[in-house]
């Protein structure tokens, strides 16, 4: 069964290599330092309920903060963290667009085997990763996410899902 599953992700992320690169591209070309990530976020969240999650604006009161779900069975959850601050004079030479991209790029990706596995996919946006605080923390709360994963592979992102599903399949996850 894993197997189709497998595939099927490799195709979707292959799929989405264009809109993925546009999303990164939009960052880049629009950095906003943390907690002002107000196109990014936006950008972000619109880019998710076009491929069907929902998506919770204002996560733990923090004005760019979101999650955006697929919800597909009791099964597990998985949720990639979506990081999109820039830093003052240098933009995002720490890479942040490219991480975002990859968070939603996972996300979507799984999407599409969701309910033949059971999963729950989480895309979680963590504004103002780069001032720490445990900033990163509060917006994964409520409720309890189940597994964090940050993908910054950005050249093997359909290997990822596919070790991914394969831990799934041995019952690690």
């Amino acid at each position: 069964m894993f197997d189709a599953q497998q595939e099927a992700v490799i195709r979707e992320v292959d799929r989405l290599k264009p809109e993925l690169l546009e999303i990164s591209r939009f960052l880049h070309a629009h950095p906003e330092l943390s907690f002002e990530e107000h196109q990014a976020s936006e950008f972000l969240t619109r880019t998710m309920e076009r491929h069907g999650f929902a998506v919770t604006r204002k996560v733990a009161g923090l004005p760019t903060a979101f999650t955006a779900s697929i919800a597909a069975g009791d099964g597990p959850t998985i949720a990639f963290l979506a990081e999109y601050d820039a830093l003052p004079g240098i933009g995002h030479a720490c890479g942040h667009n490219l991480i975002a991209a990859m968070a939603l790029g996972a996300g979507l990706g799984l999407a599409g085997v969701a309910d033949d596995v059971g999963l729950t996919v989480t895309v979680v946006g963590t504004p103002a990763e780069e001032v720490g605080d445990d900033v990163l923390d509060r917006p994964v709360a409520e409720p309890d996410p189940g597994h964090l994963f940050s993908v910054q592979a950005v050249d093997r992102l359909a290997q990822v899902l596919v070790l991914l599903l394969e831990q799934l399949q041995r019952g690690f996850l």
